[in-house]
């Protein structure tokens, strides 16, 4: 169900789509931070759109009181995912006219010239098709945390094929992150996408759907949605998934330190216990995935080794012996290999027409393992 408090007739500009979950606590901040944004106007050249997966708090009323500010809402009757419901609004996204897609989460601040910077920076690279902010920690009230700590300025790709937010948890110095560079891939907490790009990432397979219903039933869904985000992965890891993509379609992603905006982030490498066992199986099966999908020799030879073998074995060794909540990854990896590896090869035959030149990493993903 939509309720709309606006129109999808903005010529150019941004479309900026939010999903919501449980998120009581900070969207009111984001939406506000996003209306303030300076040379930008609701019905103009924004456009927002909120999809909430069936919160069970107020989240729903919370997005409600800013109708009349010209948003739409969408409430969705159950939690499809961080990844379809996205793609839900990747579609509306299609048919709005705009010339970028910013996806944002719900506990993200962004400073007032945030969203102008963003478009100016990313619109000046033809090379890049995605753009990544500097993001730092914040409280819950998306207030920064003193002194600065980084919370994201990128994403990098190690040779054990982890990825990780780059600075992540370090004290700020400018220097370091003062000017843009491409980076491996971007935050999915805030990032933008021109139109062409997102054109150009959509992955259609109809013959995969049934594969993917037989681990998320609640997917067998009318919802009018496109495959920008690969929806089987369904939270967690898609961000990378994403870039990855991209960069076999020949897009660099790039690191834009002049936007900034303040994240409360939830999920942290250090904090894997405490973690729902749900979200933990996720990052197993999505692990897996990830690599199907994408990886290649010739791009990251020494992952072979440090990656595939000796970092997969112990993952699987761990859940076995350790995090057995997680053993049930194994049964989805499982029900989505044929799905997988079909996606795989749709992947690679249009890199193969493209041809995109290197493959993107920073001395950031090379010096940590």
């Amino acid at each position: 169900m939509i309720i709309s408090g606006a129109t999808l007739e903005s010529q150019a500009g941004v479309f900026a789509h939010i999903v919501t979950y449980n998120s009581e606590r900070w969207v009111r901040v984001a939406i506000k931070s996003l209306l303030e944004q300076e040379g930008y106007s609701v019905g103009s050249n924004l456009f927002i759109s909120i999809t909430d997966n069936a919160s069970s708090d107020n989240t729903a009323n919370v997005v409600r009181e800013f109708l009349r500010a010209g948003i739409s809402f969408r409430c969705n009757s159950e939690n499809l995912g961080y990844c379809t419901a996205h793609n839900q609004g990747a579609a509306d996204f299609i048919n709005s006219g705009c010339r970028y897609l910013l996806i944002l989460n719900p506990d993200i601040r962004l400073k007032r010239d945030m969203l102008v910077k963003f478009v100016n920076t990313l619109a000046s690279d033809d090379r890049a098709g995605i753009g990544t902010p500097l993001l730092f920690r914040a409280d819950d009230k998306l207030e920064p945390v003193e002194p600065r700590r980084i919370d994201a300025a990128g994403m990098i790709l190690t040779n054990s094929l982890r990825h990780f937010d780059r600075g992540s948890e370090q004290l700020f110095e400018q220097h370091l992150y003062q000017l843009p560079c491409y980076v491996f891939g971007a935050t999915g907490a805030c990032l933008l996408i021109k139109r062409d790009c997102v054109n150009d990432l959509i992955v259609d397979d109809p013959e995969g759907q049934e594969d993917l219903y037989k681990v998320f039933p609640v997917l067998r869904t009318n919802a009018n949605r496109v495959q920008l985000f690969d929806e089987a992965f369904f939270a967690y890891r898609e961000d990378a998934d994403l870039s990855w993509r991209a960069q076999h379609f020949g897009w660099k992603v790039l690191f834009i330190p002049e936007a900034i905006g303040f994240h409360r982030r939830l999920v942290l490498p250090g904090n894997r216990s405490t973690l729902p066992a749900e979200l933990n199986r996720h990052s197993v099966r999505n692990r897996f995935l990830l690599q199907i999908n994408n990886y290649r020799f010739r791009d990251i030879p020494l992952a072979f080794i440090a990656g595939l073998l000796l970092r997969n074995f112990l993952v699987i060794a761990a859940v076995l012996f350790k995090e057995r909540s997680s053993i049930s990854a194994f049964r989805d990896l499982w029900h989505l290999k044929r799905r997988a590896f079909r996606r795989r090869e749709l992947i690679m035959a249009k890199h193969a027409l493209i041809k995109p030149m290197g493959f993107v990493r920073t001395t950031d993903d090379i010096n940590k393992l």
